[in-house]
């Protein structure tokens, strides 16, 4: 069962969860916490998401194998 994340004092009308935090893909920074990759999931997972490469690639379109 899938459990979406959402604190209770956050307010869905201020902060703009990346969709990908409820289901990531492999390279997510959220997957990812180092000192490396935090201030990237600050920013990207939390708030600037469609400026997120990793997003960016997830919303292209796959080509249909036939």
């Amino acid at each position: 069962m899938r459990k979406d994340v959402f604190p209770a004092d956050m307010d869905s009308n201020k902060v703009k969860l990346c969709p990908l935090v409820n289901n990531p893909r492999r390279d997510c920074y959220c997957l990812d916490m180092t000192s490396r990759n935090i201030e990237k999931v600050v920013r990207f997972c939390s708030g600037d998401y469609e400026q997120c490469t990793i997003y960016s690639k997830s919303r292209l379109k796959r080509p249909q194998i036939s």
